[in-house]
C-alpha cells in the first residue's frame, strides 16, 4: 500500500512539473510575441504606477495582448491624443490585436501617443499607455 502511494505521488509531481506554467511571459517585447498582460483590475485608472510595462516593441509589427482568465470577454477600443477618434480592436478569446497600421500611424504623428483601454462587462479590464519613438519602436504602459 505504502509503495502504490509512494508511485502515485511521484506521478502527481511528474504530471504538476510538465504542466505550463501560469502567467509567463509570452515573448519580450521586441519578439512580436504574445504580451500576457497581468491579472486585470476593477476600474483601471493611470494616476498610479504601472502594472506592467514594456519598451522596444517595433510599431510596424502587429501587437497581440492576452487579457488575463479573471478578465471577462472583452472589448478594446484604440484612441490616439491627436484626433481622439476611438477606433474598435478585434478581439478573439482572449486575445487582443492591434493592426499594424495604427502602431506604424503612431509615428507620424506630432504627439506620438494613444491609448488602449480593454474593459469587460463587469468594468475589469486595462489601460495601457502607448509611446512612440523616433526609433520605430514604443514604450507601453498597463494598469
Amino acid at each position: 500500500m505504502a509503495l502504490l502511494f509512494r508511485v502515485l505521488v511521484a506521478v502527481a509531481i511528474a504530471i504538476a512539473l510538465a504542466l505550463p506554467g501560469f502567467g509567463d511571459e509570452g515573448g519580450e517585447g521586441n519578439s512580436g510575441g504574445v504580451w500576457v498582460l497581468p491579472m486585470c483590475s476593477q476600474g483601471p485608472v493611470t494616476n498610479g504606477l504601472p502594472r506592467d510595462s514594456r519598451t522596444g516593441v517595433p510599431l510596424g509589427n502587429e501587437l497581440v495582448l492576452q487579457v488575463s482568465a479573471g478578465c471577462g470577454p472583452a472589448t478594446a477600443t484604440f484612441v490616439d491624443e491627436v484626433t481622439g477618434v476611438p477606433v474598435s480592436l478585434p478581439v478573439s478569446g482572449s486575445l487582443v490585436r492591434v493592426p499594424s497600421s495604427l502602431m506604424s500611424a503612431l509615428v507620424e504623428l506630432p504627439n506620438p501617443k494613444a491609448t488602449i483601454v480593454i474593459m469587460d462587462s463587469q468594468h475589469r479590464g486595462y489601460v495601457i499607455e502607448i509611446v512612440a519613438n523616433s526609433n520605430g519602436t514604443a514604450a507601453l504602459r498597463a494598469y
